[in-house]
């Protein structure tokens, strides 16, 4: 459901937010015919499912070796522009968000 690096390994969830990410930058749906669009569509409504399966109890996500925090911004922002189409996913965002604050130490701060 979610993208990794390259085509055939693992999904992970920062590869998948980088894809949400530049498929929504780039418009690159608009650019699509209907058949092709509604292939992306779903595979994008896919890629979300799998980020909110791969949300951790405390609302982070995680790569082995990676910066919390930077993954962890990645993924909120791949989400945002989507929530409007894909609202059942607010929650998932919501829990994100309250786990990016409780890191948060003082203005513009965070701890990892």
């Amino acid at each position: 459901g979610g993208f990794g690096h390259i085509e055939g390994w693992q999904s992970n969830p920062l590869d998948t937010a980088y894809t949400l990410i530049a498929l929504q930058e780039s418009d690159y749906l608009s650019s699509l015919d209907d058949a092709t669009k509604t292939q992306w569509q779903t595979r994008i409504s896919k890629a979300l499912y799998y980020l909110a399966t791969q949300q951790q109890k405390d609302g982070s996500y995680k790569i082995a070796y990676l910066d919390e925090l930077y993954i962890n911004s990645y993924v909120l922002s791949s989400l945002t522009p989507y929530l409007k189409q894909y609202g059942q996913y607010l929650p998932v965002a919501q829990k994100l968000v309250n786990y990016l604050q409780s890191k948060q130490t003082a203005n513009s701060t965070w701890s990892t």
